[in-house]
């Protein structure tokens, strides 16, 4: 896409114009960077777009229709119908570019799950002949030699993540996780499962290093993240998102699981606190402006550019009024969770709705101002007081007056009115730039989430005895 935006201004002549309508991707993530990034800083101009649009058709995409002048433009800038200074290639209403630097502070401090590249590994309460074999199989093969437990891990996806009302898995997977061959024949009895249902698929790989490198340890996953398991292993509890979310929202989870690829997973080291900070709605708009989102407009969450980026607040570890707002915003939501037997997004449908006035909904609604306010002012911002409405998330889309007669079929949003939510973007990447420059000049900066008192006790306790207390499969009632 980003070729075909480049290819049609380096083809019009100086003083030209071409328009193209593409996914609203064109003005997100690595898309963004090597298309609009680079016809702005060419010396061309967005002179006029529009940014989100339901395609006409019948498919469900949500679409952005953009035009550019090669060379200097004279005219009326219009974004979505409304002249403004400027359009950058974010296609906001600025004539500057902006950029968030990654942090050093931020590196390492968030890890994607692992790809099993093979459905072998699994046990499901599914039957099929792709799995491992079913739960009641694995038990047998637990009570038939007690060390199978040893490599055998509770596994869970992003799709749990987000469904079920305590976030429970519903599947174990064998993992090998680094050993070598000989070390992994210490269980035949699983190895013989995975020879005979993952190598096979492994052997069909074409041939590209990482192929070459999935068919000769066909026993290990296809992507392993041994940095994860390290930063873990003390830890009894993480944080963990969706990577792909209709909702930017986290949850806690036991650490001695194995997270499937499509979870992004951090030690949590900041307990209730760093859950207050990335729930909140200062890193929520912070991840939506600097992630991507598919073709059907669900974000995802990529920790290089929404977190890594994210400047933290200083000293935000010591002070516990972050940690009560955490708390109870996050306690009050399992509970809520649980009552309605909902999960994640069925919980933020309801709280982004605006024909839902129930009671609890609205104490969520609540739960969350204050949390955002604690912080707010964290950060020092005491002087912000953001304003909230239920908003459509497609700039085509026609409001009603009343809120209780919005179709709540279309995309609403309960979120910061965009002249506060760009405030408070405009003050994080203030203090980006500030912090990026302070870490190249090696000047000691602010401790952030790793300096955290850790939630929860350390587990010093034998794999073998962890792996046990495991298994009390708890059986999913999505």
């Amino acid at each position: 896409m980003a070729h075909f935006f480049r290819r049609a201004n380096h083809l019009t002549r100086v003083g030209g114009t071409s328009g193209l309508i593409a996914t609203k991707t064109i003005s997100e993530g690595d898309t963004r960077a090597a298309g609009l990034k680079e016809i702005c800083k060419s010396g061309s101009h967005i002179y006029e777009a529009r940014r989100r649009s339901k395609w006409p058709g019948s498919a469900a995409v949500v679409i952005s229709i953009v035009h550019i002048a090669k060379g200097e433009f004279a005219g009326t800038v219009l974004l979505d119908g409304r002249p403004v200074p400027g359009i950058n290639s974010f296609l906001l209403p600025l004539s500057a570019e902006l950029e968030a630097e990654r942090l050093r502070s931020n590196e390492r401090i968030s890890f994607r799950g692992c790809d099993t590249y093979g459905l072998g590994f699994l046990f499901s309460d599914e039957s099929k002949a792709d799995f491992a074999g079913t739960l009641p199989q694995m038990m047998d093969l637990i009570e038939k030699n007690p060390e199978n437990a040893n490599v055998i891990f509770p596994f869970i996806g992003g799709k749990e993540l987000v469904t079920h009302p305590q976030q429970m898995h519903h599947r174990y997977a064998i993992n090998f996780a680094d050993m070598s061959l000989d070390q992994a024949r210490q269980w035949p009895d699983l190895l013989n499962i995975v020879e005979a249902k993952v190598k096979p698929q492994r052997a069909l790989l074409g041939g590209y290093s990482v192929a070459d490198r999935r068919r000769e340890f066909w026993w290990q996953y296809g992507t392993y993240t041994p940095a994860l398991y390290r930063a873990i292993q003390n830890v009894d509890t993480v944080l963990a998102i969706s990577q792909t979310t209709t909702y930017i929202c986290f949850a806690f989870l036991p650490s001695r699981m194995v997270f499937s690829h499509k979870t992004i997973v951090l030690p949590a080291l900041g307990g209730f606190a760093e859950f207050a900070l990335l729930q909140s709605r200062i890193h929520e708009a912070w991840a939506l402006l600097w992630g991507s989102s598919t073709e059907g407009d669900t974000p995802v969450y990529s920790p290089p550019d929404c977190l890594e980026t994210f400047p933290f607040p200083p000293k935000w570890t010591i002070r516990g009024s972050l940690e009560i707002a955490g708390k109870t915003y996050y306690e009050f939501r399992a509970a809520l969770m649980v009552k309605n037997n909902e999960g994640l997004t069925k919980t933020y449908n309801r709280f982004h709705d605006p024909a839902d006035q129930s009671p609890d909904i609205l104490e969520l609604r609540d739960l969350h101002v204050a949390m955002d306010r604690a912080v707010l002012d964290v950060y020092g911002w005491n002087d912000l007081q953001p304003s909230l409405d239920f908003l459509l998330d497609s700039e085509d889309e026609s409001y009603e007056d009343d809120v209780s007669s919005r179709d709540t079929r279309k995309t609403w949003r309960y979120r910061w009115i965009d002249k506060d939510r760009d405030q408070v973007l405009a003050r994080l990447l203030d203090l980006n730039r500030t912090r990026a420059e302070e870490e190249a000049q090696s000047i000691p900066i602010p401790p952030t989430a790793r300096t955290a008192v850790k939630r929860g006790r350390k587990s010093n306790k034998p794999a073998s005895e962890i792996n046990h207390n495991l298994f009390e499969f708890q059986e999913s009632t999505e």
